[in-house]
């Protein structure tokens, strides 16, 4: 038997090895069914089709272990997810959607393996800066809070990087044809969530950091940043309005578009140009940062300006060099800040009034420079800390030495 056709009687399941002993068979339609899924074991030995067409077909499950035992010069089907499974001898043309090029979720194992490391590091750059701060002697118990509250938020952003990467290892494989299973499934709202969780916390706890250490220096004896229960309640109220907000977005566009339009589950992406959320979103988020970003730098000058004003008055140079180490590492805070936030957030608004961009860029935009604020900062923290924690432990050895 050379040529079978199926098309159009109502058939809802191909049973395994239903094509079976047939060497010669090189047509096979299937066309216009109910089927909704296809098992590789639909033929039992090696064959070669010259057309197989499973067009309209409510296809849901492909088995890509199909294409191992069958060869297929032609495969006629309007579902784009069918063509990431066939070789690539094989002619499929069902239109992709552009930013859909590849099969799996991240391209390429080298972005794979950036998105596990920054996700790690990340985590282990946050924990390394909590310990050195409480292990401080210098540090109080009210900037402890702040840091650990920053370090805790830079951690939300390692969730999202892990939710990704874990995904992309779960489902690796079959990822083509679990595409919109996955945009629509709650893993990926909730890695949505933490992104644009993250996205509005972070400047807002950043800008309340830099205004505490300026407060303590500007007003040391009658501010309220230094009040425990004062930074508890601050820090908590952030969190809690950020989460709501997070929240309340991935629970709209879940009962709105059922659908996120991206695998990368950004809530400042939309290539189909279709969810006016997401552009409003964007657009509120990019001038939040926009503004906090500047905000932060202008504190900093401030607090730098304070601190030289305080040495003159005391007319003693032995701060200088700590001086120039707070002033070098309130510099790079905020430059951070500017590397992660702006190039991000222009991309992002960019991307609405462009039809097309590269896809794979938009990874490398998430992994490479979305987290630097993440990585920069604990790490930058950290070296201070524990470089202030050694002159301090020396200092004291020193007098020690000196009494006995």
């Amino acid at each position: 038997m050379r040529s079978i056709k199926m098309n159009n009687n109502l058939i809802e399941n191909i049973e395994d090895e239903a094509f079976v002993n047939l060497p010669k068979l090189i047509y096979l339609n299937l066309s216009s069914n109910k089927i909704d899924a296809i098992s590789g074991k639909m033929f039992s030995s090696s064959i070669q089709l010259s057309l197989l067409s499973i067009m309209n077909n409510p296809l849901k499950t492909t088995d890509e272990k199909m294409f191992y035992l069958v060869k297929v010069d032609f495969i006629e089907t309007q579902d784009y997810h069918v063509c990431f499974l066939v070789p690539s001898e094989s002619k499929c043309p069902a239109t992709k959607p552009w930013y859909r090029s590849h099969p799996n979720l991240l391209p390429g194992d080298a972005l794979r393996w950036i998105f596990f490391s920054v996700s790690v590091l990340i985590i282990l750059l946050n924990f390394a800066c909590q310990a050195s701060i409480f292990w401080s002697p210098t540090a109080s118990r009210c900037f402890c809070i702040i840091v650990v509250s920053v370090n805790t938020t830079k951690l939300v952003s390692a969730i999202y990087y892990s939710v990704l990467w874990v995904a992309d290892m779960t489902v690796e494989s079959t990822f083509a044809e679990m595409d919109e299973n996955w945009r629509s499934g709650p893993f990926c709202f909730a890695a949505i969530n933490f992104y644009f969780w993250y996205s509005i916390l972070i400047p807002v706890i950043l800008l309340f950091m830099s205004l505490a250490r300026t407060m303590v220096v500007v007003f040391p004896l009658n501010t309220s940043f230094k009040r425990e229960k004062f930074i508890i309640n601050c820090v908590a109220y952030m969190y809690l309005c950020s989460g709501c907000a997070g929240i309340c977005l991935s629970v709209f566009v879940k009962f709105t578009e059922q659908t996120l339009p991206f695998s990368l589950c950004l809530p400042f992406l939309d290539p189909s140009h279709s969810i006016v959320t997401l552009k409003i979103v964007t657009w509120c988020v990019a001038l939040l940062q926009a503004t906090l970003s500047s905000a932060i730098a202008i504190i900093h000058c401030i607090l730098v300006k304070t601190l030289k004003e305080s040495q003159r008055s005391l007319q003693k140079s032995k701060y200088e060099s700590s001086l120039t180490v707070i002033q070098a590492q309130l510099s790079v805070m905020s430059l951070s800040n500017m590397i992660s936030w702006y190039p991000t957030m222009i991309f992002f608004l960019m991307s609405f009034f462009l039809s097309q961009y590269p896809a794979d860029f938009v990874s490398w935009i998430v992994v490479a420079v979305a987290p630097a604020n993440s990585i920069i900062y604990p790490l930058l923290l950290t070296i201070t800390t524990i470089r202030q924690n050694t002159k301090d432990r020396g200092k004291s050895d020193l007098v020690n030495q000196q009494k006995t």
